[in-house]
């Protein structure tokens, strides 16, 4: 029967600094756990002239020494262990080995000092890399991972790695030994998707079986181009007069406006580049890269365009990958002049006494369809029969009017560039059945 077991955590390796130039009889083991210290030393000894009666062995800091275990007898036992030693970081351990034999003769063996390793290894400089050199996105599903460590007490005993969808899981890539101590490399599959972010774990032991882990930054899976199916590119067409411009057109052949949205990708935009083309093809501005990333508009200047021509304008993206998207395009129109007046004029017809029909078909002309604003007073520059009508029709009846008055009629007739022209009438009442 057992009786007061208590169990505790040790960390048990050898020294493979003095493993390598071992070159004493004894095999000197070091465990530690928490603060204190055991040594365990094994050896090996013959006397084929007279047989060994005994062996004793001390520990010290120096060779020969006795600072930390005296000289004990452990009778004919080749092995002997010292439990609880306060030890310092960095502090050497010798043991001391006397065997006698039955002549009485003794002779002294001599350990390798071991140097007591209370710190886990230095761990540092962990980069993430692919087939196009470190980076922060991914465009090959081979993730290559690298990184520095070493241990001058006791030395590096091995290193593991992981990968996950966030610092320091496992779902990508389980904790695996490493056949290297600075890199390893994994071909990520399918469970990995574009837009995912993927982080690198490591850790590395030393042969006092502490461990040091480091987690990388995350890293972007990237194998597709920015996605424009659901984008829309346009131009911000800003009106010369207080009448809007319409359907794409402008009046200044020199500045071109433009905005986007609905661009969509996992790994960050890197860039925007666009161009201007005629509609015969004929490259305007060749591709150019926009100066910002952040904002969601831009604007060209210094085009020289040519007046009642349409262009294209072609925007397309490059994200963080070095992929460029489809090209997502607009058209617009240069219109310049405003509506013409010609040497038509304006037809007015009574049907009945209280009833006023306007006809202004060919009055004005323009190159681009027309929107017109009407107004009409019985005085000039009054607005008490009708105001601010808008209408695409040149046709208009008027119900309700003083036939007894003459009446005042503006005109305004603005194209799609928000460029117009005024035009003013004066009609009176007559018997006449058709337009006169």
């Amino acid at each position: 029967m057992l009786d007061n077991v208590q169990v505790q955590e040790v960390n048990d390796g050898q020294r493979s600094s003095s493993a390598d130039r071992n070159n004493s009889p004894m095999h000197l083991h070091v465990t530690t756990w928490g603060s204190y210290t055991a040594v365990t030393a094994a050896w090996d000894v013959e006397d084929p002239e007279s047989p060994v009666t005994g062996h004793s062995w001390a520990i010290g800091t120096v060779r020969g020494g006795v600072q930390l275990h005296n000289f004990r007898s452990v009778g004919m036992q080749t092995y002997a262990r010292a439990d609880a030693l306060l030890m310092q970081q960095g502090a050497e351990v010798h043991v001391t080995v006397v065997t006698k034999n039955a002549a009485g003769l003794t002779t002294a063996i001599y350990s390798d000092p071991l140097t007591i390793d209370l710190t886990p290894p230095v761990l540092c400089c962990l980069a993430v890399s692919f087939w196009d050199g470190v980076s922060e996105v991914a465009t090959s599903r081979t993730l290559t991972i690298s990184w520095s460590v070493r241990d001058p007490e006791s030395g590096v005993s091995h290193c593991e790695w992981a990968a996950g969808k966030s610092p320091g899981s496992q779902e990508v890539q389980p904790f695996t030994r490493t056949t290297s101590l600075s890199t390893a490399s994994v071909a990520l599959d399918a469970s990995v998707s574009h837009g995912e972010t993927v982080f690198s774990v490591v850790r590395c032991f030393n042969y006092a079986g502490l461990q040091s882990t480091l987690v990388s930054s995350g890293v972007v899976m990237v194998t597709a181009p920015p996605d424009t199916s659901m984008a829309t590119l346009n131009v911000i067409t800003n009106s010369p007069s207080q009448y809007p411009s319409r359907d794409h057109h402008q009046a200044d052949s020199r500045r071109l406006m433009f905005g986007w949205e609905g661009i969509r990708d996992g790994a960050g935009i890197k860039g925007y580049e666009v161009s201007v083309q005629q509609t015969r093809a004929a490259t305007v501005v060749p591709w150019r890269v926009l100066a910002s990333t952040r904002q969601l508009y831009a604007t060209l200047h210094g085009l020289g365009l040519q007046a009642y021509s349409t262009y294209t304008l072609l925007l397309r993206v490059t994200n963080s990958a070095d992929l460029t998207s489809d090209v997502i395009v607009t058209n617009f129109t240069i219109e310049t002049e405003a509506p013409r007046v010609t040497s038509a004029s304006l037809r007015s017809r009574w049907p009945v006494q209280s009833t006023l029909t306007l006809d202004w078909t060919d009055v004005f002309a323009s190159n681009s369809s027309l929107v017109y604003e009407v107004n009409i007073g019985t005085t000039q520059g009054a607005i008490d029969v009708l105001s601010w009508l808008d209408t695409e029709r040149t046709v208009l009846q008027v119900a309700r009017v003083d036939h007894t008055k003459e009446h005042y009629v503006t005109l305004t007739a603005i194209n799609k560039a928000g460029l117009y022209t005024t035009r003013s009438f004066v009609v009176a009442y007559s018997t006449v059945a058709g337009f006169e």
